[in-house]
């Protein structure tokens, strides 16, 4: 049933009361002109009184003398004759009516000429929906007929006399539209028409009896149709929690409600009513607590269900309630066969998701997710549809290998950070609102075209497509870029200074500008076949040169003496070199002025001329083999000093630095960066340092320690593992209070005192460390000094002070170790374990003494013999 469209309007109808006023109010009289026939016949006028008075008649007097003997016995009609009208021309009488106190009214009564005139009393019909019949009367000079047709109302008669009455049957009218119909009737030459009209009734219809909605506070949607456009909405007074949100239903005829959330344990239900002048329809809303008593229950697939259950069902009931789904903040369910995560909702305080490979799984909504951080699709092939709508606190984002997945919308996720979407179906992405990426991969996409004026803040880039064109002018921060296409024949790299690894593999570039890119260590050429030359003259810490199946490639251009240890698809007839091209004054890409001021306040000196002129050359950077910066407190950067290759010594202690580059600073020896504001720090060019002290710093990170180290501090200091094994060289080893659980000092067998003390060491691997004298390991939650090891009998520990021979102090006070075997250490001359709660036995060897021997019990001492050893 087809219905036309309405405005419903909403409005609360207000009971109006009122008092019995003392005095009744006026009566009122109310009639209508009419005409009469030409001949001399009898006739009648209706009227009526509002707040007629008892016992009062109406009054009738006419201004024309043919109209004549008014008789007011009928109730509401005024009886009078009229006489023969003769002339060729109509002629009009007024009547005046009057009743006692009211105000009197005048009605006009026109006859018809002589001859054919004619004329209808009433001249139009209107008939309710439920139809039935209504009259009209006749008014001709002669004999009359009646024309016309219509398939739901008919006359009773189609001839007559002058007079005559014709009553009109109409049947119901069923559809939703008023309808019209109208007859003639004609009397010689005159005619006159009566429209006939019937309403419609009103009816309402609703998309479905019952709306069921979620427990939480939401907008929801009633559909109808009426054929009316007045509809009103009554919510019942006890229904508190529901709200009428629009004032009139829109074109698509849709109420708005709120709901406000259900926080009891029940359902609770209501029911609304829409009504319009002729029909009611009532639907029920029924809304579910916002939060069920098992969540489970709202998890549709068996495989998510299962896994929920096993990992946190923790008071193993077999229901996940409130508390436990709001101490869930992660969920890993990886390779599974979940085609459905419905109900992931209810675990409100998620951080990070990981559905990796779940192969089956094609839709996935976490819309309003604020507080998730992480979430991982990759490898989810069938995906197609994932909303990310109001995730505005999601950083990480891996949807790579998703080759379903067309689109994604990032627009409110503007903390995003890294975007991993390789080899997945997009063919378009808008990241300007992700102003904070850091990382971006579309690799192997449909994307051809990517605006990233708005990522100032993006480090990694990879674009590996069919690009023509890419603008990397507001990607200052770039360090490693990956771009491909055999469209793409020129890159401006201009802005890119940052960039430390570069790979245009598959490109169509012949040759590629990346001398203003200092920092510049790896390229990577392969398969660009146009390719014919590379110039790395001006990237003077390039180490990684790959030219793999780059046919075309005729030179490779490096600066006199440049060394670049691994190179692929070039060959010694391809290099040409080129004179160094010193810069006008060495210490200018010095970034702390402070140092730069040092170093030309001490060097900058000519000694043929004699000339001080505020830079450095290369013959004044050749003097400098120590800087000793100690105790300044104004230097924050170590980086610039390329260009001074002979520097030996560095002591920068008690300063604010955060940054130390000594990339070019071969020939180091002594290094003291201690009391600084360092984080991490790399020594793989630095091999030859054998002082190294960077204690009371913020390290968590020291690479490439070097091999020649013979003295090293790194106490004070935020590392969680030190890997300082193999180091033939070292004596002396510091990594005191740090947050150390793993430590590899294997094979150190030079070194003489250790320190690992103030640690969340719970085991260590010494027994390599045959030199070793002194050795603290206090203040760690120790068990063993020795390590456990499992084979297929079993798992068992291996004790390892038998190994240090040479040891002669030890201390593993405030630890939780329980036995030590100190038997084979004969020089041992000191032992502290102090408030060791868990030690029972110390062994020592028949006859052996210790000189210092601190502990909480002397009666642990044990000698060891084959009993006690047992």
């Amino acid at each position: 049933m087809n219905f036309k469209p309405f405005f419903a309007i909403l409005a609360a109808m207000p009971l109006v009361f009122t008092g019995c006023h003392p005095e009744q109010d006026p009566p009122v009289i109310t009639a209508e002109s009419i005409t009469v026939s030409a001949d001399a016949h009898s006739d009648k006028l209706t009227y009526s009184i509002e707040n007629p008075l008892e016992g009062e008649t109406i009054k009738a007097e006419s201004n024309q003398d043919w109209i004549h003997s008014f008789d007011y016995s009928t109730e509401n009609t005024i009886n009078f004759e009229v006489d023969a009208n003769i002339s060729a021309d109509p002629r009009t009488a007024t009547l005046t009516l009057s009743y006692p106190t009211a105000q009197s009214i005048t009605v006009n009564v026109e006859q018809m000429a002589a001859g054919e005139s004619i004329a209808l009393n009433p001249e139009n019909l209107s008939f309710l929906p439920e139809g039935g019949e209504l009259s009209v009367t006749v008014n001709s000079g002669r004999s009359w007929v009646l024309t016309g047709s219509s398939d739901w109302v008919e006359p009773s008669i189609e001839t007559g006399d002058p007079g005559a009455e014709v009553v009109f049957t109409a049947k119901a009218n069923e559809t939703d539209e008023p309808r019209e119909a109208s007859f003639e009737f004609i009397c010689g030459t005159n005619k006159v028409t009566l429209n006939v009209q019937q309403s419609f009734a009103g009816r309402i219809l609703v998309e479905k009896p019952q709306y069921d909605i979620p427990g939480t506070a939401n907008t929801f949607t009633v559909n109808i149709q009426s054929n009316m456009e007045d509809v009103t909405v009554e919510i019942p007074e006890d229904a508190t929690w529901l709200t009428e949100v629009t004032t009139k239903a829109m074109q698509d005829m849709a109420f708005e409600f709120s709901a406000t959330e259900n926080e009891g344990e029940e359902t609770r239900t209501a029911i609304i009513v829409f009504s319009n002048a002729d029909a009611t329809e009532q639907v029920l809303i029924s809304q579910e607590p916002s939060f069920p008593a098992d969540v489970l229950t709202k998890i549709e697939d068996e495989t998510f269900k299962t896994y929920l259950q096993e990992n946190f069902d923790t008071d193993g009931d077999g229901t996940i309630n409130r508390a436990e789904a709001d101490a869930v903040t992660s969920i890993t369910l990886t390779g599974s066969e979940m085609m459905s995560a419905a109900g992931i909702e209810y675990f409100e305080n998620l951080e990070s998701i990981d559905f990796t490979s779940n192969v089956l799984l094609s839709e996935l909504s976490m819309a309003g997710r604020t507080g998730l951080k992480n979430l991982n699709v990759n490898s989810c092939i069938r995906l197609e549809t994932l909303d990310l709508t109001g995730c505005e606190g999601l950083e990480t984002l891996n949807i790579g290998l998703c080759s379903a997945l067309t689109s994604v919308d990032l627009s409110d996720m503007t903390a995003l950070n890294t975007l991993t979407a390789y080899s997945s179906g997009l063919t378009s992405i808008d990241v300007t609102a992700n102003t904070q990426l850091v990382a971006l991969n579309v690799n192997g996409t449909g994307i051809t075209t990517v605006d990233l004026s708005q990522n100032t803040e993006l480090v990694s880039l990879s674009l590996t497509n069919e690009f023509s064109s890419i603008d990397l002018s507001a990607n200052t921060k770039l360090e490693s870029l990956t771009v491909g296409g055999a469209n793409l024949t020129s890159l401006d790299l201009s802005a890119n200074t940052a960039l430390r690894e570069l790979n245009v593999s598959n490109s169509g570039f012949v040759s590629l500008d990346h001398s203003m890119c200092p920092d510049l260590t790896r390229v990577t050429y392969d398969y660009c076949s146009n390719l014919t030359t590379i110039d790395v003259s001006k990237n003077t810490r390039m180490s990684y040169i790959s030219c793999y199946m780059c046919n075309a490639l005729t030179t490779v251009i490096m600066y006199e003496g440049q060394q670049v240890s691994s190179t692929f698809g070039v060959s010694d007839e391809m290099i040409q070199y080129v004179p160094f091209d010193y810069p006008d004054d060495l210490s200018a890409g010095i970034k702390d002025e402070n140092l730069r001021k040092y170093i030309l306040n001490l060097y900058d000196y000519n000694y043929s001329t004699g000339e001080v002129d505020g830079k450095i050359d290369a013959e004044e950077a050749a003097r400098v083999t120590s800087l000793d910066l100690s105790g300044r407190g104004d230097i924050v950067s170590l980086t610039g000093l390329d260009y001074f290759t002979n520097l030996e010594t560095v002591n920068a202690s008690e300063n604010m630095i955060e940054e130390v580059d000594f990339f070019f600073n071969t020939k180091l020896k002594e290094v003291n960066l201690s009391g600084n504001k360092l984080t991490t720090i790399d020594f793989s060019k630095n091999q030859e340092i054998t002082n190294l002290d960077l204690s009371y710093n913020q390290l968590t990170s020291v690479d490439n320690l070097p091999d020649a180290v013979v003295d090293l501090d790194l106490s004070n200091n935020k590392l969680t593992s030190v890997e300082a094994s193999y180091l033939s060289n070292l004596r002396d080893l510091n990594i005191s209070y740090n947050e150390i659980v793993e430590c590899d000092v294997h094979y150190d067998q030079a070194l003489v005192n250790f320190d690992c003390s103030h640690n969340q060491i719970e085991q260590i691997n010494v027994w390599t460390l045959t030199a070793l004298e002194n050795f603290n390991i206090s203040n760690n939650p120790l068990l063993v000094i020795g390590t456990y090891y499992t084979n297929p009998n079993g798992t068992f520990f291996e004790p390892q002070l038998n190994y240090l021979t040479a040891l002669l102090s030890l201390n593993c006070s405030s630890t939780q170790v329980s036995e030590l075997d100190l038997s084979a250490c004969l020089l041992l001359q000191q032992l502290i374990a102090t408030d060791c709660p868990e030690l029972k036995d110390v062994f020592i060897a028949p006859g052996q003494t210790i000189a210092d021997m601190q502990l909480d019990d002397d009666s642990v001492v044990k000698e060891k013999t084959p009993e006690t050893a047992e």
